[in-house]
């Protein structure tokens, strides 16, 4: 966020632009050669570039990671942007989620795969408000129908999610 979100919105609104943040978590895809941190997902399932396997994220690491969208979107909104957009596409946290490929998850967030990203997107509704613009860009086919996200699955999880969006992009 910071002076960076502020300059560009106040730009964007002197042009009559509608300005919004990109807001995301890449998980267990990436490399922690950067960070030098270990990488987050929902199940031990080693990322297919860099063959990491990732730490299964515990309940309190999902809480925090919830809790952390919800900032970001009141620190969006603050920095005076229309609002943000939520990545549960291709390298998306949330994604890996949603896809039987990547959890394998035997609690209440494997056996509801929809779980997290409802609570990611209620708590990016409640820190942005009311008001504010909230989009999804869903991975909607993993290109892997024996456990991936295919087009039908996506247009479930599109219903289920749209309480908390005002738009979509299918990814």
């Amino acid at each position: 966020g910071g002076p960076g979100w502020e300059q560009i919105a106040t730009t964007g609104r002197r042009l009559g632009t509608v300005t919004l943040a990109a807001i995301g978590h890449n998980g267990g895809q990436g490399t922690s050669a950067y960070s030098q941190r270990e990488l987050w997902a929902p199940s031990g399932v080693p990322e297919v570039n860099t063959r990491e396997v990732p730490k299964v994220m515990e309940t309190d690491d999902i809480e925090q990671v919830v809790a952390s969208f919800g900032d970001a979107a009141r620190s969006a909104i603050g920095r005076g942007l229309h609002g943000v957009e939520v990545n549960a596409g291709q390298h998306s946290l949330i994604r890996q989620f949603l896809s039987g490929l990547t959890n394998l998850r035997d609690d209440a967030y494997g056996t509801d795969r929809g779980r997290f990203s409802r609570e990611v997107l209620h708590a990016v509704r409640v820190g942005a408000g009311e008001q504010a613009v909230v989009g999804l860009r869903l991975s909607c086919d993993e290109l892997a129908p024996w456990a991936g996200i295919v087009p039908d699955a996506a247009a479930e999880i599109a219903v289920a999610l749209a309480p908390w969006i005002d738009y979509l992009v299918v990814v």
